[in-house]
């Protein structure tokens, strides 16, 4: 940076290369230097960062790639702002969806912060974040009795956390697209390329299925057995409990006896006593594939087919439960099929890499605990070498790898949100691949993991909501500017929610702060208030004393009410004569 500033070189046409965590660690060593100047003949104190940062220039513009990493607001996000604030251009680039909560949009959009979002609209903005925690935090659902009715179904729908929940996140969705679309740039596959030709006529066919896995009853009650005590007993939870059920009900279901065997005991035989029903579910699904092929195992008439529950018996395999005994693979059986297996936790993964042995199929594996070079070249055995069969990987390769030359992917687990599983998909389903993609995600029937996946799907609802501009006349004024203020103040104070969901936000939500956190609760008192006046009246002569009503006084009232009261309920030694009006006698 001091090379920059010599006299010899040029003042324009200079580009600087920085990683995100080279900013942020300027900016968090740097963030304190604060000095004493004078201006106008005054001591002040002011920002003066030091010759050597990026913060002590100004810049045409800035560029920032991989955006999605400063969604959660933190100290990226701060480093980016303050670079933002000496530069004359702002541009986020990112080929990752932005959204796993509304939160993030609202980050981004106060990152940005385009003219129309002035100081008014960013506050509101951060207090309809601090609403929208508050109510989720007061939320609960029923998982046992939701989950069993979504698996009532043939397709997995999308699952809301309560309506309050999805009306303060579809109103902040509105609000930052309605201040972040004018300046957005979306390229997907729905795109079209220089001829008109859309992007994803380019790509093969994809499915994606649910594939509903019957496990033990001893299995989902060591789910439930997860959260806490008090959650348990009404099968219900919140916000809170719902996390720590992501993190430890989830792994019960995945792997639910680590402790019975190290990786190296965990063999055939252990396999055919243990009760982990998902992870012979798993070795049978690919046993299958690797046998007949994916077109052969998914029947025809679901090909191509999205979200779709489909149980095991659909695809052929046998009984997980009941007298099951593993089956190993010959070398010669087996087909040059490609599979990636995602899983979350990658403690497991010698022992799901030891059961893969066990039956016939050999596995690499990859995750945060290995170094990038060494998760380079097992990724490219497993693409170049035709006897590995599997690649095992854990979050690590859910973005930035180009996977095509496998085309099943199998979910062991189900995502926070679908968001993250549409990255996943975006692995192996991408430009380059030129065979059919089959995807399928294992879920434990009746139990919270369906419940997961239908929230996730959600969540990915309120992505496409910001994504997807509805071409109507209300919203094109909207973003184009040219709104009048009734119709930002309707956007802005959810209108258009019924009384009912607006008495549920008011009892969910005594404080509220945002724009429409206020307008559902003053809407509420207005209607309580409303009532209780017509409830005192009498309706046959309510308009004969309306206008009395209002001229007695209120002092008057009190006192004349105070005079009607029997002597038992005064004070004690209170004189009576006092509650008396003056001139009653």
């Amino acid at each position: 940076m001091m090379r920059i500033r010599q006299e010899n070189v040029p003042k324009i046409r200079q580009i600087v290369l920085v990683s995100h965590s080279v900013l942020q660690r300027m900016f968090s060593i740097n963030r304190g230097k604060i000095q004493k100047v004078q201006v106008d003949d005054m001591p002040r104190l002011c920002y003066r960062p030091p010759p050597h940062t990026l913060y002590s220039f100004s810049w045409c513009s800035a560029w920032v790639d991989e955006a999605h990493e400063s969604r959660t607001g933190k100290a990226l996000w701060r480093s980016i702002s303050a670079i933002f604030e000496v530069s004359l251009a702002k541009v986020l680039i990112t080929a990752t969806p932005l959204l796993e909560q509304p939160e993030d949009l609202m980050n981004l959009a106060l990152l940005v912060r385009p003219p129309s979002m002035n100081f008014k609209e960013q506050a509101n903005m951060r207090f309809m974040t601090r609403d929208l925690r508050l109510v989720k935090s007061r939320t609960t659902i029923k998982t046992h009795q939701d989950a069993l009715e979504l698996m009532a179904r043939d397709r997995i729908v999308p699952q809301t956390e309560g309506g309050a929940v999805a009306l303060l996140s579809s109103t902040m969705v509105k609000v930052v697209q309605r201040h972040l679309v004018p300046h957005t740039v979306r390229r997907s596959n729905n795109s079209v390329d220089n001829q008109g030709t859309r992007l994803s006529a380019l790509l093969p066919p994809c499915t994606i299925m649910h594939v509903s896995v019957e496990v033990t009853n001893e299995e989902s009650q060591a789910s439930y057995e997860e959260l806490e005590k008090d959650a348990v007993t009404g099968r219900h939870f919140d916000v809170a409990t719902l996390g720590r059920f992501f993190n430890d009900g989830r792994l019960k279901l995945s792997f639910p006896n680590p402790g019975k065997w190290t990786p190296d005991e965990y063999n055939e035989a252990a396999l055919n006593s243990d009760s982990a029903t998902k992870l012979k579910c798993l070795i049978e699904l690919c046993r299958a594939i690797l046998l007949n092929g994916a077109e052969a195992v998914v029947p025809t008439e679901y090909h191509g087919s999205q979200d779709r529950i489909l149980d095991t018996a659909t695809f052929g395999l046998p009984d997980l439960i009941q007298g099951y005994r593993l089956r190993p693979l010959k070398k010669e059986e087996k087909n040059r099929e490609k599979i990636i297996v995602y899983t979350t936790f990658a403690k497991f993964h010698l022992y799901m890499t030891k059961t893969f042995e066990a039956a016939g199929i050999s596995v690499v594996a990859i995750s945060g605990a290995i170094t990038a070079r060494d998760r380079t070249k097992r990724i490219e055995r497993f693409m170049m070498d035709p006897d590995i069969n599997v690649l095992l990987m854990s979050v690590v390769g859910q973005t930035g790898l180009n996977l095509t030359a496998g085309r099943v992917l199998i979910l062991y687990e189900a995502n926070w949100s679908n968001v993250q599983s549409r990255q996943l998909y975006g692995r192996v389903y991408r430009r380059g691949q030129k065979r059919s993609t089959f995807i399928f995600q294992l879920m434990a029937a009746k139990t919270v993991e369906v419940l997961l996946i239908a929230n996730g799907l959600g969540k990915h609802q309120l992505l496409a909501d910001f994504l997807k501009v509805k071409r109507n006349e209300a919203t094109l004024k909207l973003l184009a500017g040219r709104a009048s203020q009734e119709e930002i103040d309707a956007l802005l104070e959810g209108r258009d929610a019924d009384d009912e969901l607006a008495l549920e936000v008011k009892s969910q939500l005594k404080s509220a702060k945002s724009a429409v956190g206020v307008a559902m609760r003053d809407r509420i008192a207005q209607g309580e208030q409303q009532k209780k006046g017509e409830g005192k009246q009498n309706p046959s002569d309510k308009e004969e004393h309306a206008s009395t009503e209002e001229e007695v006084p209120r002092k008057y009232k009190r006192k004349q009410k105070d005079a009607e009261e029997p002597p038992s309920k005064k004070l004690k030694g209170e004189d009576t004569a006092k509650s008396t009006p003056r001139g009653s006698g």
